[in-house]
């Protein structure tokens, strides 16, 4: 078999004569390559499945030494024999720090409670006008029909960092409702939406 007719046998269409140049195949496969990659960049993001395990972890509850078993309830039953509003109860607290990586079976206990009722003294760093004002109130009275405050205390989760015009509004906000805003502790900008934060979070 000539050259030619071996080299033309691999099915490469880029040469024709009698002996092909050497470096022509590795040629042809870095073009081939880089199309490739090409093309898959421009496929974007690919989606990868993870196995993390066969079997599904179940959260242990314990009261008063006792494990509460799990129950599968027809809500419709539900529905027909409870009366009255439906009583929206949140952690208040809990034995370990949010954000803390424990090891799994390490116990948590959580405080819930009907944050309508939770009085705003709760945290020791909020306004005191606020003490004895339950959540639905503080939350009714300066957050829920105020776009304004609303959008003040989602640019400011950090309530250290305000900007000139957000402390201006807010202190108008408070002067207009006749809250004390001074450089006391508990009657500052700051104590005060972060009395309008605990609130929001609350009642949400």
């Amino acid at each position: 078999m000539s050259d030619y007719s071996a080299y033309w046998t691999t099915g490469n269409p880029y040469y024709w004569g009698s002996r092909p140049p050497v470096d022509q195949p590795a040629t042809a496969a870095k073009a081939t390559t880089a199309a490739q990659a090409a093309k898959a960049a421009s496929a974007g993001p690919q989606q990868v499945y993870v196995q993390v395990g066969e079997s599904r972890t179940n959260a242990n509850i314990i009261r008063d030494n006792y494990a509460i078993p799990s129950f599968e309830i027809d809500k419709s039953i539900i529905d027909d024999v409870v009366i009255g509003p439906v009583i929206r109860n949140k952690v208040v607290s809990q034995s370990i720090q949010p954000g803390t990586v424990v090891a799994k079976g390490t116990a948590v206990e959580l405080v819930l409670a009907p944050t309508s009722t939770l009085p705003g003294r709760i945290i020791p760093n909020g306004h005191t006008a606020f003490a004895d004002a339950t959540m639905e109130e503080t939350y009714g009275r300066f957050v829920r029909d105020d776009p304004v405050m609303r959008r003040i205390l989602e640019r400011n989760p950090d309530v250290s960092r305000l900007s000139s015009e957000d402390r201006a509004t807010a202190e108008a906000r408070a002067s207009d409702a006749e809250v004390e805003i001074g450089e006391r502790a508990g009657t500052t900008t700051e104590d005060f939406l972060r009395s309008l934060h605990l609130a929001k979070t609350m009642v949400e």
